[in-house]
Formats: C-alpha cells, sequence, structure tokens
C-alpha cells in the first residue's frame, strides 16, 4: 500500500470473532527488508477494539481510516508513511469461524 493514497478497513457490527482483542497495525520496510512501525505525530502505532475514542458507526460497524494525511475525524485514523506500507491484523484468542475461515477479514479499500 501506499501512503499517497486513503484506505479505509471496516468491520462489521460485532467485528471480528475472537475472545480476547484484536488490533491493526503498519509498518514500513527499511533498505535491509526489515519492518518497523511507523513514527507518526499522535503516536498510534495500532488500531484495535481496546481502543477508547472509537466512532461507531450508526449501523454498529468500525471503519478505520489508513493514510499519511491526518482525515476531518481522526478518532479511527492509523497514521501511515509517505511511502509504501504493510498492513498487519492480529486476532487473539480467535473463534473457530476466524480459524477455520467461515469468517474472513474484510478488504482495506481505498477512499
Amino acid at each position: 500500500m501506499n501512503g499517497a493514497a486513503l484506505y479505509r478497513f471496516s468491520l462489521p457490527p460485532g467485528g471480528s470473532p475472537v475472545d480476547a482483542f484484536w488490533w491493526l497495525s503498519m509498518c514500513e520496510t527499511d533498505a535491509k527488508g526489515r519492518l518497523f512501525l511507523i513514527e507518526n505525530p499522535i503516536a498510534r502505532y495500532a488500531i484495535g477494539n481496546r481502543k477508547k475514542g472509537l466512532e461507531i458507526a450508526p449501523d454498529g460497524s468500525l471503519r478505520n481510516t489508513l493514510s499519511h494525511e491526518r482525515p476531518a475525524i481522526a478518532a479511527n485514523w492509523l497514521p501511515g508513511p509517505r511511502n509504501l506500507f504493510t498492513v498487519t491484523f492480529r486476532g487473539y484468542l480467535s473463534r473457530p469461524a476466524l480459524l477455520g475461515g467461515a469468517w474472513t477479514l474484510p478488504a482495506i479499500t481505498g477512499i
């Protein structure tokens, strides 16, 4: 993905099928191919269901913005670099629907 674009990661009402927590993080690759969390102006390195203050949509879904530029509503913003980055989703104590593939992670889409 490229930090010059805006992306959205949305979870349906109820979130992901985990019994503990989930989080989403972004990393950039250095010249040696190593992944590092991205320095950013709000010191947010991951966003997940334990993050206080997230804005839930009226339908119960959670819409997160992934971008370099700060969006108008920053509560659900995961700041990224200006250049290329990767995204990682982690679900802890995943339920059988996630482990067995009955539930699939929603795609990250451009906005």
